[in-house]
């Protein structure tokens, strides 16, 4: 493939009709076909309003419809996507919007308070997403071709000092750290993800929204983690067969009386936070549920490393083994000495998935 855009479109071929996509709080789901009539719209309206490939487009929103229509709109435009946690105070959201130099600002109607109370440039448009869908544009003519290379989206990740740094995630690190998860899992047609993480960040949008789609399974998303208490009902009623989550997930999920219901749920990738011993062997003597822990940063894109699967091949503790499209290695980042077994060293990682650059901090650049 050459961009996410083809990827969906060989999917789409095989599985015209077949359901896609389901919000459960919105009382929707989409087919294929239906997804596809729906982010060409968006992407028609974009170029109505003079969005071209590399324009950059910040999107306000939290988990649901309008957020993965705009997003893939915008991608498959060859535009740049740069989602903005709705959490966000007003400064924060004006340093991600004005540093990313985006062109058009589309929210929600959730943060239009918010909103209001960034300091706006002429040059940036803000429209709330009601407004942007008022009227519907016939398809328009658009012949720029998106390469493996193009960016696609800018997260924005705080580090650990000063203001977050935007990183560059393009085509390629997309398709190849979507097709390594779903590899890894053995994803089918019958996978169905539930995806309870944030989409404004990596592991929504890879974890539980492209590596389905790599195999042409289907996933449903949720509006976010004030839906915990629904997941189990969620896992029952549309058969969900995987999911990605946070170690507090886990533990609330075990503080809950709710019990699984069904055999559907095969596995939990877990990562973005230490998951103790007590919590992985708790949670599965309880549900039944094998738990992968993994380990990824913003700059791969999602995942770089995940246990072994299937479940008698893990090691309890271990965050696994390196995917197929990276490789990882444990230096002294001070003299780029490679450490030997039971050395402690920093993690180095490189490969398809591995982020282009910051934006705009040329000299973190060296380290990426």
């Amino acid at each position: 493939y050459n961009n996410v855009e083809e990827l969906f479109i060989s999917k789409l071929k095989l599985n015209k009709n077949k359901h896609f996509l389901f919000f459960p709080e919105e009382n929707a789901q989409l087919t294929y076909l239906e997804f596809y009539r729906e982010y060409l719209k968006f992407k028609n309206i974009l170029i109505s309003r003079k969005i071209n490939k590399k324009d950059k487009v910040s999107i306000i929103f939290f988990n649901g419809s309008q957020f993965i229509k705009l997003y893939f709109a915008i991608l498959s435009l060859g535009a740049i996507a740069v989602p903005i946690n709705p959490d966000l105070s007003s400064s924060e959201m004006e340093y991600i919007i004005k540093n990313s130099e985006s062109k058009l600002v589309v929210y929600g109607k959730h943060v239009i308070k918010k909103v209001k109370r960034i300091d706006k440039l002429k040059k940036i448009n803000y429209i709330e997403y009601s407004k942007l869908t008022k009227k519907y544009h016939k398809e328009t003519s658009y012949n720029h071709s998106v390469k493996l290379d193009d960016i696609a989206v800018i997260i924005y990740t705080s580090g650990t000092t000063g203001n977050p740094k935007g990183v560059l995630i393009n085509h390629l690190n997309i398709l190849a750290d979507s097709f390594a998860i779903s590899n890894n899992f053995k994803f089918n047609q019958k996978t169905r993800t539930l995806c309870i993480l944030p989409l404004f960040h990596n592991n929504g949008q890879i974890a539980t929204f492209f590596s389905p789609l790599y195999t042409g399974g289907s996933t449903v998303i949720t509006f976010g983690k004030t839906n915990i208490y629904n997941f189990w009902n969620y896992v029952d009623k549309f058969k969900i067969t995987w999911t990605s989550v946070m170690a507090s997930i886990l533990s609330i999920l075990l503080s809950m009386p709710k019990k699984r219901k069904n055999d559907s749920l095969k596995a939990i990738l877990c990562g973005g936070q230490i998951l103790t011993k007590e919590i992985h062997k708790r949670f599965e003597k309880k549900f039944s549920v094998p738990i992968f822990e993994g380990y990824g940063l913003t700059e791969t894109t999602s995942f770089s490393c995940i246990n072994r699967y299937p479940p008698n091949k893990r090691v309890l503790g271990s965050i696994g083994k390196e995917l197929i499209t990276n490789k990882m290695e444990i230096y002294n980042t001070k003299n780029m000495i490679k450490k030997k077994i039971g050395e402690v060293g920093e993690i180095c990682i490189k490969g398809l998935n591995v982020a282009c650059n910051y934006y705009k901090l040329p000299k973190q650049n060296t380290s990426i």
